[in-house]
């Protein structure tokens, strides 16, 4: 497990590894936050898919509230992370196989 960003009390970013897939999860406090996330971690020289799964903007639009968007990533790319206020973010990356 790899803490990636942290602020005590506002919000955390953890990633962790299970065989070649990646997991990604953020979580804020009341105010919500913006957070680039650089993606270093990743193995270079491979594409992996990002499946990321927020706090619905619209709310009321999906039944879940979760907005689901789907992105190629690689080794270095940056991810930027807006999250609710005590919302959060969960994403998962596999390699594009």
């Amino acid at each position: 497990m790899k803490t990636h960003l942290h602020r005590i009390g506002e919000f955390a970013v953890i990633a962790r590894r299970s065989g070649d897939e990646w997991f990604v999860g953020c979580i804020a406090n009341e105010y919500g936050w913006e957070l680039d996330i650089t993606l270093d971690f990743l193995d270079p020289g491979i594409p992996y898919i990002a499946r990321i799964y927020a706090d619905d903007p619209e709310g009321a639009v999906s039944r879940t509230r979760v907005a689901v968007s789907v992105k190629e990533v690689k080794a270095g790319d940056v991810l930027r992370v807006t999250m609710a206020p005590s919302g959060g973010q969960a994403i998962h990356l596999a390699p594009n196989k």
